[in-house]
């Protein structure tokens, strides 16, 4: 809870006269679903031992290819190239992640203020957005399951 007052006294403050919250808040979504599903990659890679072949990064990338041998050659056209992202969920995860910071920048409202501590601002409230959504899905949905021996 600490974070998300955070997030949205830092997203508040780097807001000039002219410009609103309101302006920033598709930009900042759309950074928001892209930390998301950048931590959906990550839990997808470095959690998800036990899931079937879609979901567990560590091998998942062997769907791109014929019987899951890399010698028999592509699964089907594009799996190793274009359509990679249909063959497991690391490279589904990573194509939204993608599409979701193009968007961010499609919708960042426009902004004259170039003063450092401005740009730094909105920098800190943009990566905070990101990193609260790679928090939620890497951090609490698909918590590790390994305790520190220590």
């Amino acid at each position: 809870m600490k974070a998300l007052l955070f997030l949205i006294a830092l997203s508040c403050s780097t807001l000039t006269y002219a410009q609103k919250l309101k302006d920033y808040l598709p930009s900042l979504a759309f950074t928001f679903l892209g930390g998301a599903t950048d931590g959906l990659r990550d839990a997808s890679m470095y959690r998800m031992d036990g899931y079937n072949n879609f979901w567990n990064g560590k091998h998942s990338w062997l769907n791109k290819y014929k019987d899951r041998k890399v010698s028999a050659g592509p699964a089907y056209f594009g799996s190793t190239t274009f359509l990679a992202f249909t063959t497991d969920a690391p490279h589904m995860a990573n194509m939204f992640t993608h599409q979701f910071n193009g968007m961010a920048m499609a919708y960042l409202p426009s902004d004259n203020n170039k003063k450092l501590g401005h740009v730094f601002l909105k920098v800190l409230a943009y990566n905070a957005a990101r990193q609260a959504g790679h928090s939620i899905i890497y951090g609490l949905i698909f918590k590790s399951k390994y305790k520190d021996p220590r």
